[in-house]
């Protein structure tokens, strides 16, 4: 059992219609009023799935056993057998209608990418812009911390390491 991004069996399909979103982690999705959420790969219906069989059946069916049970006949490969398989795998329907939306893109330009704002991506982000780099600080999150937003102690505590005895100031321009 997971938690975390690295998930793979908590995808759902959020909206409707041309703003729907499939195969979103449900487990990193942001909670909001009025989310309008559903499950996916489940048949007939999330209480009653009758893919729930396989995890009866799985002592006896190995990884990739489909690779070796389907081979014959040749001809049932592409019309019988791989679109079972891949209707199991739980993927998402796409979205066949135009997205409404219009999105913003920008560039942007480095000298250090650092990915993940854990503990240590926080302080390589703060020497890096202290020795007057320009750093880009990506995270999977929608709030920078990683495992610090994890702490049962107060916030300041896990960054106390980070600041001096004196106010820290910036040595040149820093944005978020």
């Amino acid at each position: 059992m997971t938690a975390g991004a690295s998930e793979p069996n908590a995808l759902m399909t959020i909206g409707r219609g041309a703003r729907s979103d499939p195969n979103t982690k449900a487990t990193v999705a942001e909670l909001y009023s009025g989310l309008d959420a559903r499950s996916q790969n489940r048949f007939p219906s999330l209480k009653y799935d009758f893919g729930a069989l396989n995890g009866l059946l799985s002592p006896f069916l190995g990884a990739g056993f489909y690779y070796k049970t389907f081979m014959w006949p040749a001809a049932f490969w592409e019309k019988v057998y791989e679109p079972i398989i891949r209707k199991a795998a739980g993927l998402g329907r796409a979205v066949l209608e135009r997205d409404p939306e219009a999105y913003e893109k920008c560039w942007a330009h480095c000298d250090l990418l650092i990915v993940g704002s854990g503990p240590a991506g926080l302080m390589a982000a703060l020497t890096a812009g202290r020795a007057g780099l320009r750093v880009i600080l990506a995270d999977e999150d929608f709030r920078l911390g990683g495992s610090l937003l994890g702490e049962t102690a107060p916030w300041w505590y896990g960054c106390a390491w980070i600041l001096p005895k004196r106010r820290w100031r910036s040595s040149g321009p820093c944005r978020t």
